[in-house]
């Protein structure tokens, strides 16, 4: 998927999410930051998450699966998005990175 193609050729070493796993944001080694919210609307919610499929409570749960390749390996971010049956998750990059309107933000150190 070319969503995450502005990571191309940089070096990451931070990943943190946030809004309730809406945001997920990619810290470079020269201190960039990059921010990706997930598309969600009124029947549709898409967050990331790591889970064993036990999710009760919506119509249609769907997993999605992005895998962004590294000199050093990969890194998989797994998405869930619960719907009504007419619409798909997606990741939206955004412009405006201030870390400061995401709540909860946390840094990723380990599989989640």
């Amino acid at each position: 998927m070319t969503v995450f193609k502005n990571l191309i050729g940089k070096r990451i070493n931070g990943i943190l999410l946030g809004n309730d796993a809406w945001t997920v944001v990619f810290r470079t080694t020269e201190g960039e930051y990059f921010r990706y919210n997930t598309g969600n609307d009124c029947c549709n919610s898409v967050w990331t998450e790591n889970r064993d499929g036990s999710d009760e409570g919506h119509e249609v749960i769907q997993d999605g699966f992005y895998t962004l390749h590294t000199d050093r390996g990969y890194i998989d971010i797994e998405v869930r998005n619960s719907h009504n049956g007419y619409y798909g998750g997606t990741f939206n990059e955004t412009d405006e990175v201030d870390l400061q309107d995401i709540e909860d933000l946390q840094e990723i150190t380990n599989d989640f």
